[in-house]
């Protein structure tokens, strides 16, 4: 038997219980409410483990279950019956638990990951991954190229392709703080230098890295700042600009 007919049988018993009239003993209406709840965090620990760690479900019988309880009529529901599942109910509730805890669930969060392109799994806290995207492929995934350029590259002429159509990822080299002029703080116009706006924009250190960004129309006016070792300039309104995501 696994847990959600276990589950399914816990229901079952309070609904027969209500539909026939006992639950006019305090204590039993205690109890009733105590197996309700335990038996909905049973569901969300299963629920849990079945996305995480599905290899680490268990049968009820193996976790010492005694089956023939749930096979009972309806009729021996009384109150000891019930505090009877209680204690099976949170019994099973508790070996969920450390099994879903234990290093083997936490670990296969990150076996279990889908980076791409020779990503590498970082766990996090709980159950959360992100992966650490080799030279040339960014995304949550590591699922998207990006695209080697020079210091000299712009908007216009490394990304104008995907305007109105998504985001635009390169990759830039080492060396370009100096290079080439830009235009904007935030927004840049689309004939500023990619890489150098990059790093103004925080977004890369001066030794390069991957950056992603996403073309915009044309704005009034973009105001130059210092920030990060470069100064950008401001302009009046350009027909095309981005922004780095």
């Amino acid at each position: 038997m696994n847990l959600r007919v276990f589950c399914v049988l816990i229901m079952v018993y309070i609904l027969s219980a209500v539909i026939h009239g006992e639950t006019s003993s305090p204590e039993y209406i205690s109890q009733m409410q105590l197996l309700y709840r335990t038996n909905l965090q049973i569901e969300y620990v299963e629920r849990a483990m079945r996305r995480h760690c599905p290899a680490l479900i268990v049968e009820l019988g193996s976790l010492g279950v005694p089956l023939s309880l749930l096979r009972k009529r309806r009729t021996a529901m009384d109150l000891d019956q019930v505090r009877l599942n209680v204690e099976l109910a949170k019994h099973v509730l508790s070996t969920l638990k450390l099994k879903y805890l234990s290093p083997g669930c936490q670990n296969s969060s990150c076996s279990n990951s889908v980076c791409q392109n020779g990503g590498s799994c970082i766990r996090g806290p709980g159950f959360n991954v992100s992966c650490a995207c080799p030279t040339g492929y960014t995304g949550k995934k590591c699922e998207i190229r990006a695209a080697s350029v020079t210091c000299t590259a712009t908007w216009l002429s490394a990304c104008k392709g995907t305007y109105g159509t998504g985001r635009c990822s390169f990759t830039c080299p080492i060396g370009c703080i100096n290079s080439g002029t830009v235009w904007g703080t935030g927004i840049y116009t689309g004939d500023s230098r990619l890489c150098r706006a990059a790093i103004h924009d925080g977004r890369l250190p001066s030794t390069g890295g991957v950056a992603t960004v996403i073309g915009l129309g044309a704005i009034k006016a973009y105001t130059g700042t210092t920030l990060n070792g470069v100064t950008t300039t401001s302009f009046g309104s350009y027909g095309t600009s981005f922004r780095f995501v």
